[in-house]
C-alpha cells in the first residue's frame, strides 16, 4: 500500500492527481511539465491515525475533529477504489503546522500507542514522520493551500 500527503492549490488541482502513474510526485497527463506538489510518503492510514495525531497535539477531542465535514472527503476514485485522493481537514493541517518540534516529540510516544498502529510502531520512527507532516503543513499554511492524500492500494 502507498499512501502520501501532498499540498495543492485546490480540490480540482488535487483530483487530478489520481491520474497521475506515480501520484503527486510526477505530473502527467494535461498536468505534464508542470512541478510536482510537495509531498511525504507516510505509509500510514490517514483517515483516523492523522487525526488521532491532530487530537494529541491540539487537544481538540477526536470526535470533534472526525466531525469536521473536510475530514477524508473522497475527491476522485480510480479502478474500484483501489486507488484515492481524500482531503486532509483544515483542523489536521492546522494541528500539525501549529506543533514545535517540542510538541512533536512528546506527541510520538503517545501516538505511538494509538490503537491502530497495534504497539508496533516504533515511537521514533514516527517522529521522523511526524516532522516532515507538520513541514508538509506549513507549507499549505504559508501558501493558503490544502492538504490531500494519496492512496493506492
Amino acid at each position: 500500500m502507498l499512501i502520501s500527503c501532498f499540498v495543492a492549490p485546490d480540490d480540482e488541482q488535487a483530483a487530478q492527481v489520481i491520474d497521475w502513474p506515480s501520484g503527486p510526485v510526477e505530473p502527467a497527463g494535461d498536468a505534464e511539465g508542470q512541478d510536482a506538489f510537495p509531498v511525504v510518503d507516510t505509509k500510514i492510514e490517514p483517515v483516523v491515525t492523522l487525526t488521532k495525531l491532530a487530537e494529541i497535539l491540539s487537544g481538540i477531542p477526536y470526535d470533534e475533529l472526525a466531525a469536521d465535514k473536510r475530514i477524508s472527503t473522497l475527491l476522485a476514485q480510480k479502478d474500484e477504489y483501489e486507488v484515492l485522493v481524500l482531503t486532509v481537514s483544515d483542523s489536521v493541517k492546522a494541528a500539525l503546522a501549529g506543533a514545535s518540534d517540542e510538541d512533536l516529540v512528546r506527541a510520538a510516544g503517545p501516538w505511538s500507542q494509538i490503537e491502530e498502529f497495534h504497539g508496533l510502531i516504533d515511537p521514533d520512527d514516527l517522529l521522523e514522520v511526524m516532522r516532515e507532516l507538520g513541514l508538509l503543513a506549513r507549507q499549505a499554511v504559508d501558501s493558503g493551500h490544502s492538504m490531500y492524500v494519496w492512496w493506492c492500494a
